[in-house]
Parts: structure tokens; sequence; C-alpha cells
């Protein structure tokens, strides 16, 4: 079963702005969750989602893969689901960017829950969304 992360990151925050790009610890704070995502082995890629061209540039410069979305999007799931018209999975995990406490063992807990569903044939894609308070809700 091939896995992905989706990370949403857009640059217009209203409350925090440009949030995606605050340092935590000396990097960005995307970057940190992409970081923390990607060390998870059941994964098979995770990609930022942008609409931003600027935070494009910064996940270029640090190796982060990155992926240009509308800027039409009005929710990190309409980022996932044009991820998902471009590249072939099972499994999307919905990863908020804003969630700098992310870590491996969540994704771990999804993976589990999907198998243990046993999807049917005719489901054409899992859109999984994690967050460290609650590790996975089915969206």
């Amino acid at each position: 079963m091939r896995a992905i992360a989706v990370i949403p990151a857009r640059i217009a925050s209203t409350r925090l702005p440009r949030k995606m790009l605050r340092e935590i610890a000396g990097k960005p704070m995307v970057g940190a969750v992409y970081e923390a995502v990607r060390s998870s082995s059941l994964l098979n890629d995770v990609i930022i989602a942008t609409d931003s061209d600027e935070i494009l540039q910064v996940c270029l410069r640090h190796g982060w893969k990155a992926q240009m979305t509308s800027p039409a999007h009005s929710s990190g799931t309409q980022r996932v689901h044009e991820v998902s018209n471009s590249i072939a999975a099972d499994i999307y995990l919905n990863v908020q960017g804003d969630e700098p406490l992310t870590r491996p063992e969540h994704s771990r807990s999804g993976r589990s829950e999907v198998r243990a569903q046993q999807p049917s044939a005719q489901d054409q894609m899992h859109l999984w969304e994690a967050a460290p308070a609650s590790p996975l809700q089915n969206v």
C-alpha cells in the first residue's frame, strides 16, 4: 500500500503572518514538520503543498520536496486533493504544517488503522488528517 504525506502550507496566515516560515530552533516551522514526518519509514513520500513561491524556494534550498498548488484553495484538504490528482497513492496523510510537534509515530498509527479497516476495492483514496493532539482522524 503506497502512502504519502502532504503538508499544506500557505503563506497568507491571518492570525500569525508567515507562520510557515517562522523559525523554530533555527528551522522554518514547515521544515520541522517535514523532517519529522519524513523520518517515518511507513511513508513512501512527503510533499509540501503550497501556493507560495517563497515557501517553494525555501523548500528547494533545504531539499524538501514541494509542489505548487492553486492559490484559489480555501483549505489544506483542497491542496491535498490537488496533489492526489498528480501523484498516485493508496493513502494520503494530511499533516498540518503548523504542528511542529508532529512525530513519526502519528503516521504509524494511521497506517495501522487503515490496515485494520481493510478498505474495499472501491475506495479510491484514503484521506487522513494528523495532528499531535489527536493522532489521526478519518476525514
